[in-house]
């Protein structure tokens, strides 16, 4: 899919970037960004004392940077709080940023190298990375948020301390909403400062490992009820198998299309674009999950974020993804009904043809499909490139 370039938000301030208070359903995004140098179709596993020749190699700009785009091809007013410096990777991602028409206020330019760098080898079910960066002071959290005063602030990792505390008690008087994923940083709920910043968190968006890791579950769902006690709403994002979600007493879930698998790296970062801009709107949960898993699915299709829905693209992927669920739900009352038929005379409780035989496509006694469910059909590449094997992206 191509995106024309869009004229930036605001005039570019001075170096150390301006402030200026922002719209309703504004979302201030801070984090580094990265360049992902993306290395698939692997020859085989990677070990010490051995070299792996991979088929293709991609430079895409990651990092912060993902969500910020995200949120501004559906059409948001973002800030993103970032450094760049003299070096290539910088340029690379500021022209980017400028490319996608993300406002440039909460930008900081320094005299030197700002590098940023993570390499990522990617295979079409998951990915392991290397990262390393520059350095740099960050700029404090707390006045950031006095200084634009978002409807949303997004926070790509999890953060923890007296510091971020304070700054999330800045957002909570600033009617900022919080918006926070983990990014196996490390942390867990044993650790009272964990404790104390995600209780003033509004959304929370671990993947299936954090969840586990810092609640010390057994399980995706036993994960997500406890963090459901402290945080009003939590995603636990579960790579292939889609997402689940609570909010309060209500719960959620949504499974993930197959579409062919080009790179998962970002998808996590794409999902959260989904969800956080059908949550501003106050959608339903179970709407925001199938905009986040949209918006996820979609960016595996292609490099990077690459391939990342724009608004137009979010609404005919949900249309079409309601249609094709529409259409499977139809193939079941038609199989049902036929079921029906050939199960009339009948005892009750004869679950199975007379033979005692199970014949292929009967239901198995007993189960059903679980709550939030939703039947998937395989959906067309959205961005043309074909050439990754087809699968369920990690929504990670």
């Amino acid at each position: 899919m191509t995106h024309e370039p869009r004229p930036p938000q605001v005039p570019a301030e001075a170096e150390g970037g301006g402030g200026g208070h922002m719209t309703r359903g504004s979302v201030l995004v801070v984090g580094a960004y990265s360049v992902d140098l993306v290395l698939r179709e692997l020859a085989g596993p990677v070990a010490f004392g051995a070299e792996v020749w991979a088929g293709d190699l991609g430079m895409v700009p990651g990092g912060a940077f993902t969500p910020a785009m995200g949120l501004r091809r559906l059409g948001r007013e973002v800030v993103w709080a970032a450094d760049f410096g003299t070096d290539v990777f910088s340029q690379e991602v500021l022209a980017a940023a400028r490319a996608e028409g993300i406002d440039e206020r909460g930008f900081r330019h320094h005299p030197g190298p700002v590098r940023n760098v993570t390499v990522a080898l990617s295979q079409p079910q998951d990915r392991a990375m290397i990262a390393y960066e520059d350095p740099v002071t960050a700029r404090p959290l707390a006045e950031l948020i006095d200084a634009f005063r978002p409807a949303a602030l997004m926070l790509p990792f999890l953060q923890y301390g007296p510091g971020v505390s304070a700054a999330l008690d800045v957002a909570s008087r600033c009617g900022t909403r919080v918006f926070m994923d983990c990014q196996d940083y490390a942390g867990h709920l044993g650790m009272p400062e964990v404790r104390e910043v995600l209780a003033k968190v509004d959304v929370f968006a671990p993947n299936e490992p954090e969840a586990l890791r810092i609640t010390g579950a057994a399980d995706a769902q036993e994960a997500l009820d406890v963090l459901a006690a402290l945080v009003p709403t939590v995603i636990v994002k579960r790579g292939s198998a889609g997402a689940i979600a609570a909010a309060g007493s209500v719960r959620a879930a949504r499974t993930a299309p197959r579409v062919p698998v080009v790179d998962t790296t970002g998808a996590g970062d794409c999902f959260n674009v989904g969800f956080l801009h059908r949550w501003l709107d106050d959608a339903p949960l179970a709407d925001c999950l199938s905009a986040g898993i949209a918006c996820g699915t979609a960016s595996v299709t292609g490099p990077g974020s690459s391939t990342a829905l724009d608004a137009s693209g979010l609404r005919a992927w949900l249309q079409r993804r309601e249609t094709e669920t529409e259409t499977e739900m139809g193939r079941e009352t038609e199989t049902e009904t036929e079921t029906g038929r050939e199960t009339a005379g009948r005892l009750p409780g004869d679950e199975g043809p007379r033979d005692g035989r199970r014949r292929d496509g009967d239901a198995t006694p007993g189960t059903s499909p679980g709550p939030g469910k939703i039947v998937v059909a395989a959906v067309p590449d959205v961005s043309g490139a074909a050439h990754g094997r087809e699968g369920r992206p990690a929504l990670d």
